[in-house]
């Protein structure tokens, strides 16, 4: 089989912007085929879906071993989006190729383009709004809404191959606002493996499939994919985001048929506000400031950056445990320890605390032997130290037993 360079590198381009922020796959690859290589539209829609079947589980796998996916939210998502993704292919499999179909399915692709764009700006405002939150809440999930997302996400993906990512993920962040980023890209990285495999077997049965495009797409994109995921723990999201809703508005005035001028400024324009609803001040906030307490490490700031003014004084362990817990944020951190390990990057975005003010206070409770670290796939992540708080519980279960003791002792 021949492998067109072209194809090659737009497979490579799509898969990382897939790989790092979990949307583009369809949105960005389908236009790319029907406006720049000249493939009709079914053939853009099929051939783009079964890329993504064979590009989307490397990606899955990564975000897998690094627990950022839910898999409650998963389930309920597949139930509601594989029916309805494979009734999608049918229906527009049904219908034909004729001209006409083809320039509906064109307009049908632009609209949900910008749907989707629209649905991403309304992402960034909620992230915008939700960084004034406290501490992270616990998810709860919605069957009947998680499960009407599918749907619509499937019926999307099923008719035009776009919405497995940019818009099932800006639903998903309408609906659960807690969801952390790393979260939502891992999530519907794995939610779109069944809803792109029904739509899949829909378009080649029903569809029209060209092997020569998907394979010059997958030559590029399984690396690239796999290299976005990698990345996608340590690249802000707020580098990529700007360029992808650019290309995005772009792509859908291209397909709606708008002139140039309108592409180009439409892009700019799209980029203008994603960067300014991105964009946040990397000072800290005045609550971020540790308060000084006796025998407690103190901060100052100097050019946003912590530094140590005192160190915690000589007591006995318990006394030092007592007092790296007296600072709420350390209190925090220890609760959300309980269920799970945790990367640095994780308490930043849950307790919207800046990276050195986490380290500082994750050396605090280190070095009171409260939490410790280890080294999983390359990544430091922290957990709750098991053998302290074992000793911990077996000086207070003795306390308690003289306390009993001398509470049942005459007063006198």
């Amino acid at each position: 089989m021949h492998v067109d360079a072209s194809l090659a590198f737009v497979g490579a381009l799509v898969g990382l912007l897939v790989g790092l922020t979990g949307m583009g796959g369809g949105a960005l690859l389908t236009p790319l085929l029907v406006l720049v290589f000249h493939v009709p539209p079914l053939a853009a829609v099929s051939s783009d879906l079964v890329t993504s079947l064979v590009m989307k589980p490397i990606g899955a796998a990564v975000h897998l071993r690094r627990r950022s996916v839910q898999t409650g939210l998963v389930r309920w998502l597949a139930l509601g989006s594989v029916p309805s993704a494979f009734a999608g292919a049918v229906l527009i499999g049904t219908l034909g190729r004729s001209p006409a179909v083809q320039h509906d399915l064109t307009v049908a692709i632009g609209v949900l383009l910008l749907i989707s764009l629209s649905s991403t700006v309304v992402r960034q405002v909620i992230d915008r709004r939700a960084g004034n939150r406290g501490a992270a809440t616990p998810l709860v999930v919605k069957p009947v809404r998680t499960v009407l997302i599918g749907v619509a996400g499937g019926l999307a993906v099923g008719l035009t191959s776009v919405g497995a990512g940019s818009l099932v993920i800006a639903l998903l962040l309408i609906s659960y606002p807690t969801l952390r980023p790393s979260q939502l890209v891992g999530t519907d990285i794995v939610q779109a493996i069944p809803l792109v495999g029904a739509a899949a077997v829909g378009h080649l049965l029903f569809g029209d499939v060209r092997l020569a495009v998907t394979g010059s797409l997958l030559v590029g994109a399984l690396p690239a994919i796999y290299l976005g995921a990698r990345l996608s723990s340590s690249a802000p999201a707020k580098l990529t985001r700007p360029a992808v809703a650019g290309v995005l508005l772009a792509s859908a005035l291209g397909l709606l048929q708008a002139p140039a001028w309108a592409l180009l400024v439409g892009a700019c324009g799209a980029v203008a506000v994603m960067a300014a609803l991105g964009g946040s001040s990397t000072k800290p906030a005045p609550h971020d400031e540790p308060s000084e307490s006796p025998g407690v490490i103190t901060v100052a700031y100097r050019d946003g950056q912590p530094r140590t003014r005192g160190a915690l004084m000589a007591a006995p362990h318990l006394d030092s445990l007592l007092a790296a817990l007296s600072e709420p944020r350390r209190a925090q951190m220890v609760r959300l320890l309980e269920h799970r390990q945790l990367t640095q990057r994780d308490f930043t975005e849950q307790l919207q605390m800046t990276q050195p003010l986490v380290s500082f206070h994750l050396r605090v409770l280190t070095e009171a032997g409260l939490v410790e670290s280890t080294i999983c796939d390359r990544i430091k992540v922290y957990r709750l130290n098991a053998g302290t708080l074992s000793l911990v519980a077996q000086r207070l279960t003795t306390m308690a037993e003289h306390a009993t003791r001398t509470a049942q002792s005459p007063a006198c």
